[in-house]
């Protein structure tokens, strides 16, 4: 079973970003020293900054309500919740403590329960994406109105899968949440409802088209297309597409 997320977990973002959890308010439960992080608490990226642009600023810890174990009404948060950056990437997490929490929704926390095959940890999804980089020219689309479409798409796959979400992250300071897709600039198909898809069978492939018309509005740089895929324990990966914008 997960162990529980304490302010002492070596937490970080895809780009370098070291990650420190902030109890709000603090509350003085602690493991080896670490206060014990709750659903509502707060994280920021200082321990070197995030260095994609836009950077993972921070991240809000949400409980994925798969224990029943709280403190002063709120949720312990456990390292295998899943979390993001504010611009839509995975946290990695890690802690050195060996607590564990056993516990499941509607057990009480001192006798817990049989642990089902979905809530074990050793499933980890797998993200596969094609093609990962798209070169795309605003001057030629300018004269030739090419490509009309650019197409690419995600494999994903795991033995419980939950959800996946995408988000476009890139200059100067987009971080959009296009799971749902752009009505005629970004077709997401399946189309998945904001701000998750669902994702039911242990593989399945999410097919994105972008718009020439749309891909000429932006800024030149690379831009990433970002497909996470999150397990029911709450494990986690993501695929990243990058679309080379030049003028």
């Amino acid at each position: 079973m997960p162990k529980i997320w304490t302010t002492n977990a070596q937490v970080s973002c895809p780009h370098g970003g070291g990650g420190r959890s902030i109890p709000v308010p603090p509350r003085l439960a602690t493991i080896s020293s670490g206060e014990i992080l709750l659903d509502g608490d707060q994280g920021v990226f200082d321990s070197p900054p995030c260095v994609n642009t836009p950077p993972c600023a921070g991240y809000a810890l949400v409980s994925m309500g798969l224990n029943a174990t709280t403190i002063q009404g709120r949720k312990v948060m456990l390292v295998s919740d899943f979390v993001q950056t504010f611009t839509g990437f995975p946290l990695t997490k890690s802690e050195s403590h060996v607590v564990n929490d056993k516990t499941l929704p509607g057990t009480p926390p001192a006798s817990g329960a049989v642990i089902p095959p979905e809530m074990q940890e050793d499933d980890q999804p797998s993200v596969i994406v094609v093609p990962p980089t798209v070169p795309f020219s605003v001057a030629t689309f300018g004269t030739t109105s090419q490509p009309v479409m650019v197409p690419f798409s995600f494999t994903l796959s795991s033995q419980y899968p939950l959800m996946w979400m995408l988000w476009q992250v890139g200059p100067p300071a987009v971080q959009l949440d296009v799971t749902a897709g752009i009505p005629s600039q970004v077709t997401v198909v399946p189309v998945g409802a904001s701000p998750d898809g669902t994702w039911s069978s242990p593989s399945a492939t999410v097919s994105v088209t972008l718009t020439g018309t749309y891909l000429a509005t932006l800024t030149p740089s690379t831009h990433h297309f970002v497909l996470t895929a999150v397990n029911k324990r709450g494990l986690s990966t993501y695929g990243q597409a990058d679309m080379v914008v030049s003028a």
